[in-house]
């Protein structure tokens, strides 16, 4: 069925289901009328065609997210088109007569009973006609999406969300904005062709840039989003501020550096954290840092002043699409906030030792993995140029005193490939025969097949060297018996007296 693709089990399955289960359970119990949890292979069985969204893509060693529920992004509202009973008002709209508005403008519209509608936080004070104008674009692009499904063979995609372009102007253009400058002439034609889709009337803002350098250098943008590679930010008071993401948490320490110009403590400490939240809010969704962060506000012993701060942390982030949730600033000066993750950042950190701290660890390990095996007397150290440097400079004495106690033989290599955070521990035996090698995650062992090769090698070396023994031997023996043949055949030749003629009858005359 072309309406049912994505869509969870029905209500009277359900009904039917929980009603089979509790057919002899006492009434007045609440636990007993839940939802049936189903299993996934209850609901999804192999070889089902299903039309999935992505909702977040994968990081790192985590998959992606998939639902069946699908949602489309329009400007001013989301549409559900397979979730009758979603829909609703953005948490962010927080005015009650707006609120009462919206709900308004909903009940007029008409939406099909299958499909459920979200208004954005951009929808908030929009007119009946302009969402019924989204809501007309969102219906086209479903029903281009169903008619693709229908047609399309699995696995395959059907459709993409727009390009950054759209997006951007989809998202943040509104009645402020006088003009959208867009550099490039595919940029251009696509910005002007998304502005003719929301409203005709929004396509002669779009302005083409025609500089010699590129447009971010032009405005100095490109000058304020290098600043995402330092974890320092200096702020215009004259203090700073230290972003340090780590695996369990983002932390951020504020601190008041040469901001004196305040009368007393308290006070320099507001201005500070009150500057300090308005660009942690812009860094925030500068660097799309999610999860748990933590900011060390400096301390204010003012109850108000801690929460005028708190204020205007939530008013700097109140336009951020992501979800966020905030607590209060204790008493060590700490506030803890999480972050929905919309995408993985474009920018990693790792926190690593110093290079002199290095060569210590390398110290440290080579001792450790030197009693591994009692066979191990040769080891040889494959490090970079600064790391060797620095264990020659700083550690010569600790490796010279280790050498000599326990009578191992170290060599430092120099390998040219290898960055200052690598390096490949080698293992000999006193016959220098390879025991293993190390790198910091895993042993290497020589394998069987490699141990094969060399005692074959070693034992056709032998073969062939005693094969060319015996050659020798054999040859030596064939020139020594035909030289002493040859010698006693011919020894006496020349020296033999000849033979005494014997002498003939005389014959007698008579």
């Amino acid at each position: 069925d072309e309406e049912s693709i994505g869509n969870k089990a029905s209500d009277d399955e359900i009904d039917s289901n929980e009603e089979n289960q509790i057919e002899d359970k006492p009434k007045n119990n609440k636990s007993f009328y839940r939802f049936k949890r189903y299993r996934i292979q209850e609901v999804i069985k192999p070889g089902q065609i299903v039309l999935i969204q992505i909702v977040k893509e994968e990081r790192g060693k985590k998959g992606a997210a998939l639902t069946t529920f699908i949602s489309l992004a329009g400007k001013y509202i989301v549409l559900m088109p397979n979730t009758a009973k979603g829909g609703g008002i953005s948490r962010k709209i927080y005015s009650s007569s707006d609120r009462k508005k919206m709900k308004e403008i909903i009940n007029d519209l008409e939406l099909p009973k299958t499909m459920g509608l979200i208004v954005r936080t951009a929808g908030a004070n929009k007119t009946k006609n302009e969402i019924k104008d989204d809501l007309t674009n969102l219906l086209s692009t479903w029903e281009e999406i169903r008619m693709n499904t229908l047609k399309s063979i699995a696995p395959s995609t059907i459709y993409e969300e727009e390009d950054l372009i759209a997006r951007a102007i989809r998202d943040f253009y509104s009645k402020d904005i006088d003009s959208i400058i867009v550099d490039g002439d595919k940029a251009f034609e696509a910005a002007k062709k998304y502005a003719k889709k929301i409203s005709s009337a929004h396509v002669k803002n779009v302005i083409k840039y025609k500089g010699k350098i590129p447009i971010f250098h032009h405005y100095n943008i490109e000058k304020y989003l290098n600043s995402i590679f330092e974890p320092r930010i200096e702020l215009k008071s004259g203090g700073y501020i230290i972003i340090s993401p780590t695996e369990a948490l983002v932390s951020i320490d504020i601190n008041s550096g040469r901001s004196t110009r305040e009368r007393n403590v308290e006070k320099t400490a507001l201005t500070n954290n009150l500057e300090a939240a308005e660009e942690i809010a812009r860094q925030v969704k500068l660097r799309d840092l999610a999860g748990l962060i933590v900011i060390d506000f400096i301390d204010m012993e003012n109850y108000s002043n801690k929460r005028l701060v708190e204020r205007k942390l939530r008013e700097s982030l109140k336009n951020d699409k992501a979800r966020i949730q905030f607590g209060r600033i204790s008493n060590f000066g700490l506030l803890e906030m999480t972050r929905q993750r919309l995408r993985e950042s474009s920018i990693k950190w790792e926190i690593q030792l110093s290079v002199d701290s290095f060569a210590l660890k390398i110290i440290k390990l080579l001792e450790e993995r030197a009693f591994s095996d009692p066979k191990i007397k040769i080891i040889d150290l494959s490090l970079s140029k600064k790391i060797i440097d620095i264990i020659n400079a700083n550690y010569s004495t600790e490796l010279k005193f280790f050498k000599d106690k326990y009578k191992f033989k170290i060599n430092l290599i120099q390998n040219a490939e290898f960055l200052s955070q690598e390096f490949l521990f080698s293992f000999y035996d006193a016959k220098k025969k390879l025991i293993s090698e190390f790198n910091g995650t895993e042993v290497k062992e020589p394998s069987s097949k490699d141990i094969n090769v060399s005692t074959t090698k070693e034992e056709t070396k032998d073969s062939s060297e005693k094969k060319e023994e015996t050659v020798d031997d054999k040859k030596h023996d064939g020139y020594k018996g035909k030289r002493k043949k040859f010698f006693n055949k011919n020894r006496f030749k020349d020296n033999k007296r000849p033979k005494k003629k014997e002498a003939e009858p005389t014959k007698e005359i008579s």
